[in-house]
């Protein structure tokens, strides 16, 4: 008994010690955007991000997206792949026959203009 309260009173003497040395602020909670996480950023070091997850078609349509706050991309291939699969389907139950003319069946259009005091106006 005695060997293990004398472990436990280094491994606080070791934690104090770490925490005196500390570099930088420590824990760090983002309460402007609490759904980010802190990940490894290519090159070193950690930022505070979103990991997307994108599957695009041969023709590089985005057929399924998500914006995940886990840094690794395995445990989303499944659901994506499944969601990919949906989107393949509901394409293709609304393709057009092939003998049918190309349409474009509405569009939409916006011009907006950027005064140098940064506030949007709606076009006259």
């Amino acid at each position: 008994m005695e060997r293990a309260r004398a472990r436990a009173a280094e491994a606080e003497r070791r934690a104090a010690e770490r925490e005196a040395h500390r570099k930088g602020p420590g824990p760090v909670r983002n309460i402007t955007d609490p759904d980010s996480r802190l990940m490894p950023v290519h090159g070193g070091g950690f930022g505070q991000c979103y990991n997307t997850e994108n599957v695009i078609s041969h023709d590089k349509l985005v057929i399924a997206t998500e914006l995940t706050g886990d840094p690794a991309d395995t445990a989303w291939f499944g659901p994506m792949m499944a969601r990919a699969q949906d989107a393949a389907a509901l394409i293709g139950a609304h393709r057009p026959a092939p003998d049918a003319p190309p349409r474009i069946p509405a569009a939409a259009a916006s011009a907006w203009r950027w005064p140098i005091r940064g506030t949007a106006r709606r076009p006259t």
